[in-house]
């Protein structure tokens, strides 16, 4: 298969690697916007409506025993339903969409101390928004990917998230 890439001894330049990666990291969040909403709009609501018929059974059960075990399984459907919600989130983040990428962190950050022993400081910039869309969700799933790692590998109980700009580079350094 014949190489895209001009020789610069031809005199031709050789395309900037992030360019060539950025239909791909496009692709890949349409598909996660398109699954998250296939789960909220299909299996979500699913789930609603048994959510509905075992209260209604809850209801009109006239045993206790039968009772219990319906509000067991409401429990387990309402941690489901969580679970489902906050898939749904890691898939399509609206906070990143609605409030932009600073606040996606911070909530990233909130999650990462209500879910687990690690404490999450931040050394964040004012304002992001200017930055370009792209670029703004490649940093986001990278400070969303180390952040589970650090949970999963790192026994840490502090994590520090520190994103600058310095001579029109952002530099992000998760710690």
């Amino acid at each position: 298969m014949p190489s895209r890439r001009r020789s610069k001894a031809r005199g031709g330049e050789e395309p900037d690697p992030s360019e060539l990666s950025r239909p791909l990291l496009q692709a890949q969040e349409e598909e996660r916007r398109r699954i998250s909403r296939e789960l909220h709009d299909e299996t979500g609501q699913a789930l609603m409506v048994l959510r509905f018929h075992l209260e209604m059974l809850a209801g009109d059960s006239r045993s206790q025993e039968q009772k219990s075990r319906i509000d067991e399984s409401l429990e387990l459907l309402d941690r489901a339903i969580e679970g489902l919600r906050r898939t749904i989130a890691q898939l399509s983040p609206r906070v990143l969409e609605e409030l932009g990428l600073i606040a996606a962190i911070r909530r990233q950050a909130e999650l990462l101390t209500r879910h687990s022993n690690v404490r999450g400081h931040l050394e964040l910039p004012e304002d992001l928004s200017w930055l370009d869309h792209d670029i703004q969700v490649a940093l986001y799933r990278s400070v969303q990917e180390a952040l589970h790692n650090v949970i999963k590998h790192a026994r840490a109980r502090n994590v520090t998230v520190r994103l600058s700009l310095s001579g029109g580079k952002t530099c992000l350094e998760v710690q």
